[in-house]
């Protein structure tokens, strides 16, 4: 099946909601692998402050901007074609220290298998 993004879920998440999340399927086509696979855009000077997300690992594959990618602790730089890993029970964020420039990345939070 097709999906036009006019078709697809949109919603506003983030710190103080201005970042973009485009859910590319529903929860129920990810067949109980995850709950979401979605593009997400931060505006210039946004964030997804640090969190956990317990019982779920997340992934991040970046498609433009450059951000500032926390896990644990850690700080990294993380641009185009980038990938973030993190475990489940894990903290991270992603935070965008540009005037101008948008971060957009492909988003995976999936089920670890038992």
């Amino acid at each position: 099946m097709i999906y036009p993004s006019s078709e697809r879920h949109h919603s506003k998440i983030g710190a103080n909601g201005l970042c973009d999340r485009e859910d590319l399927v529903s929860i129920e086509q990810l067949g109980g692998c995850g709950r979401l696979l979605g593009v997400l855009t931060i505006p210039a000077g946004g964030s997804i402050p640090d969190h956990t997300h317990q019982g779920e690992f997340e992934v991040y594959y970046m498609l433009s901007g450059h951000g500032r990618y926390h896990e644990n602790g850690t700080v990294r730089s993380l641009g185009p074609g980038g990938v973030a890993y993190c475990p489940a029970g894990e903290s991270h964020g992603i935070y965008n220290d540009s005037d101008s420039e948008e971060i957009v990345f492909v988003a995976f939070i999936g089920f670890p298998v038992k």
